[in-house]
């Protein structure tokens, strides 16, 4: 019973920092979309303005998916 007892406070010592570390990657996904969203918005020239829209939607969709699969790996 002290193997199992030592095993759980161990699982417990770990999911705090596991968690921080997911937040923390989470919180700089985040910034980094926000800065591509920001780098989208200039106005311009309308094609030049198009394309730079464009590849931060694509940014922003590959990002999105890496953020679900993080939440997925947290998860399970």
């Amino acid at each position: 019973m002290d193997a199992l007892g030592s095993m759980a406070q161990d699982v417990a010592l770990d999911v705090p920092g596991a968690m921080l570390a997911a937040t923390e990657f989470e919180t700089s996904l985040l910034n980094l979309t926000r800065t591509i969203a920001k780098g989208a918005i200039r106005v311009g020239e309308p094609e030049a303005q198009a394309e730079r829209v464009a590849a931060a939607e694509r940014q922003v969709r590959f990002i999105g998916t890496r953020l679900r699969e993080l939440h997925q790996v947290t998860q399970s």
